[in-house]
């Protein structure tokens, strides 16, 4: 089974990133105050739509993963603008 992107632990939110094996224990309870620690740490979320029944997906990424995701975009755009 694969690992959601976020879940309880000991009654405690828990995200994990969905591009590499970090993870974000918010110490939080409640989901909202957890989505706070999460952007508060430079967390971020993408939805998307994963089709059939459950509709909607989510995509956790971490600030490592989003500062490499950044510099990949950059450097595509860089390279159409080398031509």
């Amino acid at each position: 089974m694969a690992r959601m992107a976020v879940e309880r632990e000991g009654g405690r939110v828990v995200f994990f990133c969905d591009f590499c094996a970090d993870t974000l224990n918010t110490e939080e309870v409640d989901f909202i105050d957890a989505v706070d620690v999460m952007r508060a740490a430079g967390w971020s979320t993408l939805r998307f739509d994963g089709g059939g029944e459950r509709g909607s997906d989510w995509l956790n990424r971490c600030p490592d993963c989003q500062a490499q995701y950044r510099q990949l975009t950059h450097v595509r755009g860089q390279r159409g603008r080398l031509q």
